[in-house]
């Protein structure tokens, strides 16, 4: 087997840097999105929510041990990287999937959704009251000036 050219260590610090703070950002945009999904729960919720930080540091490190210590360590990267994707593809394909076909409410974005729906029919109703308060609040204004 041929030995490939060794990266350099800052080019390694960078491509660590950057996709760590990437992913990190990518997981917990993913996992707050997640976290409200009414399809899964319990303990498949949790390690779903857990695991993308573990396979994070899993992939990396055995990045850095596949420079520094053996180059088997690939394949710890690859299991690892397929998990990590495993988890991002579930995550998103069902919050995809509740928020395209199920129609629930009883989570936390239908109860926004209907107080706001509630908030515009009383203000439509009552819209004669406010319409009274601004005319006698600012009559003198037009008085005055007419």
């Amino acid at each position: 087997m041929k030995k490939m050219k060794e990266k350099p260590i800052s080019e390694m610090l960078i491509t660590t840097h950057n996709h760590i703070l990437g992913f990190s950002f990518i997981f917990f945009i993913t996992g707050m999105i997640f976290y409200f999904n009414s399809i899964i729960s319990g303990f498949w919720k949790s390690f779903l929510l857990i695991e993308p930080t573990i396979s994070i540091v899993i992939t990396f490190g055995s990045i850095w041990l596949m420079r520094f210590v053996h180059e088997d360590f690939v394949y710890l990267t690859i299991l690892s990287s397929v998990i990590l994707y495993l988890s991002f593809f579930i995550m998103a394909g069902v919050s995809a999937y509740e928020l395209k076909f199920k129609k629930s409410y009883n989570h936390c974005w239908s109860t926004l959704i209907l107080k706001f729906q509630c908030a515009h029919y009383l203000i439509h109703q009552w819209s004669w009251v406010f319409r009274t308060i601004i005319i006698f609040y600012y009559k003198p204004i037009f008085i005055k000036l007419n």
